[in-house]
This record gives C-alpha cells, sequence and structure tokens, in this order.
C-alpha cells in the first residue's frame, strides 16, 4: 500500500519473506519490494501484510508482472 506495506495474494509460497527482510535490514541491507498493484493507504487488512512497511526501503511497481 501507500504506507509500504506488503501482501502476497498471489504468491503460491510465502515462505519467510518476514524473516528474511528482518534479517537484511538487522545486518545493514536493504529491502527491496516488487508489487503489482499499489493499495491506498490504511485499505489492506492487517492480518494480510506480510512485511510491514518499516521494512521496506525500496517498492518497485510492476503492473505486467505474473
Amino acid at each position: 500500500d501507500e504506507d509500504g506495506n506488503l501482501t502476497m495474494e498471489d504468491e503460491a509460497v510465502r515462505g519467510e519473506m518476514l524473516s528474511m527482510a528482518m534479517a537484511a535490514r538487522n545486518s545493514g541491507g536493504k529491502v527491496i519490494a516488487q508489487a503489482k498493484r499499489l493499495a491506498s493507504a490504511k485499505s489492506l487488512p492487517a492480518r494480510s501484510v506480510v512485511v510491514p512497511g518499516a521494512l521496506i526501503d525500496i517498492a518497485y511497481l510492476d503492473p505486467e508482472q505474473t
């Protein structure tokens, strides 16, 4: 969403995305997210957020991704 929160509706496997984002940030790395759509701020149910926006440094929108 506009606050940077990341959901994964179309992913077959979520894996450990939150753990990987936290590890990258804790070791001084950057977290880059690729998204298909941009939702309005505060429009996503908290339960569906996989990686909170506070952990994402860069977001790239690609509406053509499969």
